[in-house]
């Protein structure tokens, strides 16, 4: 299965936790497209940087963003972070690089600059 956010993202109040959520529901290979329009989110718009900031935190790798001729909207798709499935025990074991916390609020240019200097493979 793979997802599609098309022109709302801007309308999620907690971007961090639909994403990390929407994890599971992937089959893997999925991926999830979101289409939005520049400009900023009280416009009903999205940045692709702060598209790509929100991504990242949360583990999707980029693959493609690309403008959608005669709009001025864009098309970025992604790669979901790896799913581990608990074991009996519901432990998830330790994964290297797993996000332990989840941001509470949307990313701001503090938060772009903390991530600047973090190299995502």
């Amino acid at each position: 299965m793979h997802a599609f956010l098309v022109h709302m993202y801007h309308e999620i109040a907690q971007p961090y936790a639909l994403l990390h959520n929407l994890v599971p529901a992937l089959k893997p290979g999925a991926h999830v497209g979101i289409v939005d329009a520049y400009g900023p989110t009280s416009e009903h718009g999205t940045p692709p940087g702060l598209l790509q900031c929100e991504l990242a935190v949360v583990g999707y790798r980029e693959i493609s963003l690309d403008r959608l001729r005669g709009s001025d909207a864009y098309l970025a798709i992604f790669a979901p972070p790896l799913y581990c499935k608990p074991d009996a025990a519901g432990s998830y074991g330790r994964v290297q690089g797993a996000i332990t916390q989840l941001p509470t609020h949307r990313t701001t240019a503090r938060d772009i600059g903390a991530l600047a200097s973090i190299s995502l493979l």
